[in-house]
């Protein structure tokens, strides 16, 4: 783009305006744009020496005063090219465009939470409470700074507001999400298995080699939530991994109470949801299982009373809506006993609570993992 000229030295540059020159090339010079509608004639009527330079400056102005270009002495935002506004704002999440722009922020007026374009879908940033910025006299959601950090890269921009990237996608304040700790149910959004990790490189990591891979469910990615009981960020597997396990085997694997990994630099906990013990036809909220996806899935239990945060159906989370329907790893394994060598299942359907000999084997019994942060 051509260097910028200030207006106010539009009459000098005019009166100099030799014979071989046009406003044809003036104009270009003071805003990076071609010439177009009653501005280009009136440079051709320049060239052919028809008016004289007070009414070029008259009727210049007349076009910088209108919204061709110019609204109130500013240039109009549709007229700027995407990075010099790389914060967008939309009444809701609906609102937004199909397909977004890589390295645009998207921030959704009713909720004020912040999205990025990952290339296929539009991946939650945090909650705007994990997006807040401490200054001397008050603290200011990230939104209302848009219009100084706006220019910067996404990653540049949080790193100036003081978050540390912990993961992709993820940035960290001070350490952790918020002082006063996760005071509900918080529902992030989905991580992708190309940005956390995928069901077979997951049991690979773990030494699991029992069982058969579902391959079709392995890059299916997980759900990103916070848990108010103990204060953790957890992931839930969006589908079951792999199918014919028996919870012994699991066990010996270290991936029903728990076993430490490293992805991607991050530290976390590979194991089984606690699935409570008791009738099916009580929520247990001591029990991640009642309290997690029932959070976020429709099929969630008649009695629940607790936050819902998100909607997804018993198909698209590969739970089935009826005891007797034999799907693969319908069933997973949780740490509970049943009594004796028993141990408890959860997922034919969502809402049921099972019992089964903790060695058998078969294609409803799998694996199902939840990572959760150290």
């Amino acid at each position: 783009m051509a260097d910028k000229v200030a207006l106010d030295a539009l009459p000098g540059l005019l009166d100099g305006l030799a014979t071989e020159e046009s406003l044809s090339s003036l104009y270009p010079q003071l805003t990076g744009r071609p010439l177009h509608g009653d501005v280009e004639g009136l440079a051709n009527q320049v060239e052919q020496r028809k008016i004289d330079t007070d009414e070029v400056d008259g009727r210049f102005a007349e076009f910088v005063d209108s919204d061709v270009l110019f609204a109130g002495g500013l240039i109009q935002r549709d007229r700027l090219p995407a990075y010099v506004d790389d914060v967008r704002e939309y009444a809701t999440r609906n609102a937004f465009p199909a397909t977004g722009v890589r390295d645009i922020i998207y921030v959704t007026l009713d909720t004020n939470e912040i999205y990025r374009w990952s290339g296929t879908t539009y991946v939650a940033l945090a909650s705007p409470e994990l997006l807040t910025i401490a200054t001397k006299e008050e603290t200011l959601p990230l939104t209302e700074q848009k219009k100084a950090v706006a220019p910067q890269p996404l990653g540049d921009v949080f790193a100036m507001l003081g978050f540390e990237q912990t993961a992709p996608g993820e940035w960290e304040l001070d350490g952790g999400y918020d002082p006063g700790g996760i005071k509900e149910v918080t529902f992030f959004g989905e991580v992708s298995a190309a940005d956390l990790i995928t069901g077979s490189a997951l049991a690979t990591l773990c030494g699991l080699t029992t069982g058969t891979n579902i391959a079709a469910n392995s890059s299916a990615g997980w759900l990103k939530m916070g848990d108010p009981v103990d204060n953790k960020i957890k992931y839930l597997a969006k589908r079951p991994f792999r199918h014919s396990n028996s919870w012994t085997q699991l066990n010996a694997a270290g991936l029903i109470y728990g076993k430490e990994v490293t992805i991607k630099g991050k530290k976390f906990i590979v194991r089984a949801m606690t699935a409570g013990v008791g009738s099916v036809s009580v929520v247990d909220m001591n029990a991640e299982w009642d309290r997690l996806w029932y959070a976020v899935c429709t099929g969630r239990h008649p009695d629940y009373t607790g936050p819902i945060v998100a909607n997804y159906t018993l198909s698209q989370l590969a739970f089935v809506g009826s005891s007797g329907t034999a799907v693969e790893a319908s069933q997973v394994w949780a740490p509970e006993s049943g009594g004796g060598t028993n141990r408890v299942t959860r997922g034919r359907p969502l809402t049921l609570r099972n019992l089964v000999g903790q060695g058998q084997v078969n294609i409803q019994l799998g694996w199902r993992p939840m990572l959760v942060e150290v």
